[in-house]
């Protein structure tokens, strides 16, 4: 497991609350198989999930940051765009050398601390603005 939802870092928006939980479920997941599996078409195919999953929950807060005029989007947005682009440089690299510790070092380092990182800055900022806009909670995809 590489993170604790016990321990994950809350942000003052429920929604954003439970698509940050469920994110942290796949996570942990892919990197349990990417440890265990074997074949490079099957961790590829469900990195690529992954990542797309990660663009469409990019996508879903942005579009929300938009809609309520949020004062630091390009900032926010600039920060899901490197770590999608660290990600997908991350994804060649393993689609041409085949060797797993490329994935698995990219999601026990960077992508943690990213992520964790991120929860406790930009996604708290957005939390709270987002908060006290009252949003309404469903706006959000997973």
């Amino acid at each position: 497991m590489l993170l604790n939802k016990e321990t994950l870092p809350l942000v003052p928006f429920d929604e954003m609350n439970r698509v940050h939980l469920k994110e942290v479920d796949r996570l942990n997941d892919l990197y349990e198989l990417i440890l265990v599996e074997n074949s490079v078409s099957v961790i590829s195919r469900r990195v690529h999930e992954f990542m797309n999953h990660c663009k469409v929950h990019f996508n879903s807060e942005e579009e929300l940051m938009r809609k309520y005029d949020f004062f630091a989007l390009d900032c926010h947005t600039k920060a899901h765009s490197e770590l999608l682009n660290s990600f997908e440089i991350v994804v060649d690299k393993f689609s041409q050398s085949k060797k797993k510790h490329i994935l698995l070092d990219f999601f026990k380092v960077n992508f943690v601390h990213w992520f964790l990182n991120h929860l406790k800055t930009m996604d708290y900022v957005t939390a709270s603005f987002l908060a006290e806009k009252h949003v309404e909670s469903s706006l959000l995809e997973v």
